[in-house]
């Protein structure tokens, strides 16, 4: 039942059909962008070719077809996440852009005695505008540690946050380990021990948590539009709707007033007040596909099989993976849980991950190396840089074990010695 499905998913993904390197391509950097279907760059073509034009205030026909469908995904993003109202949604570039919108808009709200909240875990973009929001306005970050397996320590946090409090930043799932965060317990916490606003970075977690905004209820959470397989340049912040009236927007522009005059400005209700100038509006289109694509998609996998759908399978995937990497010679797998998502990442003894990757892409193997954006991460863990492996849906066990030989095969060859034999137990894969 799964290879037919996963046949039939992916046709839906013409690039998984081309070669590098003379060897078919196993694409494993799905972290960094997950590929895109063919319903969404023909609901693209179609957009440009029948409906291009800039959205809101027009009232030709174009422009109010254009804001329709532009409108209509935010109710889309809405039910995805499962907020309260399609209010709280507002259209971003992406997760690093909302993260920056929103230290903008807290920061008036800083003052001397104030502390900032944020984990050793975060991509560089959770992190480094708070880092210097808090030296900007001369406010103590404190930096939640992680243990020598890279799990949070709690008990680290829970002391970290009290009374003086004012902004508890986190990810979700970490971007390098697949390490789940529990998001729901430390907003919780926060929300019993300090009027903090709490952030969560939902680049990762958008993708492979999928948790309900109306239960969670943070002030703010943010994703990347491409993490999902839309276009580039989309995004996505929730803001709570009883935490919009107490902020002022990060920037200013038009579509977010009613009048303007010398001395005084009259702003919008709502998101819109959030979204000055012309957005990226084509590609909110695209992603408002590519969020039909997925929903749709997982109704048809969900089973007694797969009972998280796709999600079930990413599950059955990582795993396997990850016991073929153990069994290699000097690699050594990232952090410790009982439920990786996403991603794994690994460090091969004598070996640099950017020589690792390098070697890995002449076998036709796309994974990424590098610091991964997350170098306090990597640090906490004794590591410099690692290897990334990172699945999607339409990824198959034949690509796991194409992917752990190739692996097996760049080890002996930069330690000097003979190739020798993985032995995969599934289909061979360069044939």
């Amino acid at each position: 039942m799964i290879e037919k499905q996963l046949e039939k998913l992916r046709q839906d993904f013409p690039i998984l059909d081309i070669k590098v390197n003379n060897r078919p391509l196993v694409y494993l950097d799905n972290a960094a962008t997950m590929q895109m279907p063919s319903a969404v760059m023909d609901r693209l073509q179609s957009f440009y070719t029948t409906s291009n034009a800039n959205i809101h205030r027009g009232i030709h026909s174009l422009s109010e077809q254009s804001t329709k469908d532009y409108e209509a995904v935010r109710k889309k993003v809405s039910v995805f996440l499962g907020a309260e109202s399609s209010e709280e949604i507002i259209f971003t570039s992406g997760t690093t852009a909302a993260i920056n919108m929103v230290a903008g808009m807290v920061s008036e709200q800083l003052q001397t005695g104030d502390e900032i909240v944020i984990t050793q875990m975060e991509h560089h973009s959770n992190f480094i505008p708070w880092q210097q929001l808090a030296q900007k306005k001369g406010v103590k970050l404190n930096v939640v540690p992680v243990d020598c397996n890279g799990v949070l320590n709690m008990e680290c946090f829970h002391r970290m946050v009290n009374g003086k409090t004012r902004i508890v930043a986190m990810t979700e799932l970490s971007n390098l380990t697949g390490i789940e965060n529990p998001v729901e317990e430390m907003t919780a916490y926060v929300r019993d021990h300090s009027a903090a606003y709490v952030l969560i970075d939902g680049a990762q977690g958008v993708v492979h948590c999928r948790r309900n905004m109306s239960v969670l209820r943070p002030d703010f959470y943010c994703f990347s539009g491409h993490k999902l397989g839309a276009p580039t340049g989309t995004g996505i912040l929730y803001i709570r709707k009883e935490v919009q009236s107490q902020l002022s927007p990060a920037w200013y522009g038009g579509g977010t007033v009613t009048s303007v005059s010398a001395d005084k400005i009259g702003f919008l209700n709502g998101p819109a007040v959030f979204e000055p100038g012309t957005p990226n509006y084509a590609g909110v289109v695209g992603l408002g596909e590519v969020l039909d694509y997925w929903m749709n998609k997982e109704l048809e996998m969900i089973s007694e099989q797969y009972p998280k759908g796709w999600l079930s399978w990413e599950c059955e995937l990582l795993t396997y993976l990850e016991f073929g990497l153990q069994a290699l010679d000097g690699v050594r797998i990232l952090g410790t849980t009982d439920h990786r998502k996403g991603c794994v990442s690994v460090c091969a003894a004598g070996i640099h991950a950017f020589d690792f990757c390098k070697f890995l892409d002449q076998y036709g193997i796309a994974a990424r190396s590098g610091h991964h954006c997350a170098m306090p991460y990597l640090q906490a863990m004794g590591a410099e840089y690692a290897v990334r492996f990172s699945v999607a849906p339409y990824n198959t066990m034949d690509e796991m074990d194409a992917a752990i030989w190739a692996c097996d095969q760049t080890i002996k060859l930069l330690n000097g010695q003979r190739e020798h034999g993985y032995k995969r137990s599934r289909k061979r894969h360069f044939e």
